[in-house]
């Protein structure tokens, strides 16, 4: 754990810590609801920390000093990070049990609408382009 975290009170939230001491989210990958993600913040003075979460764990904190390290670990965490979503993806498809605001749910709602308001336009746009 790098020694920016040394002085984080027992019990206190990490990212309200970070924010305390100068340092700012950067670039998440993943969302923090999805079982796998990444976080990483960046301070003005220079520099990035990094760490994985799943919905009950993260990682140990790692800094690196330039955004090519940063970009690295990210390239070397990214499939890991969408194996899970598309997994989370195929759980929520096979599970059969409707979830308040899951991605079927989310799917089938933009479904509706666009259905209900997007398609009458793109039929009006298609003939408008026929009468042409």
């Amino acid at each position: 754990m790098p020694e920016v975290l040394a002085n984080c009170p027992d019990g206190a939230a990490v990212d309200d810590y970070l924010k305390s001491i100068g340092w700012k989210p950067f670039m998440p990958l993943g969302q923090y609801t999805d079982s796998l993600s990444i976080k990483s913040w960046r301070h003005a003075d220079g520099g990035f920390l990094i760490a994985m979460s799943d919905t009950l764990n993260t990682s140990p904190f790692m800094k690196v000093d330039t955004f090519p390290e940063l970009m690295d670990l990210f390239s070397r965490w990214a499939p890991a990070v969408q194996a899970a979503a598309i997994s989370d993806i195929i759980g929520e498809l096979s599970a059969g049990d409707l979830v308040e605001r899951g991605m079927v749910e989310m799917v089938a709602a933009r479904a509706a609408h666009g259905v209900e308001y997007e398609a009458p336009q793109l039929r009006r746009e298609a003939q408008e382009r026929k009468n042409r």
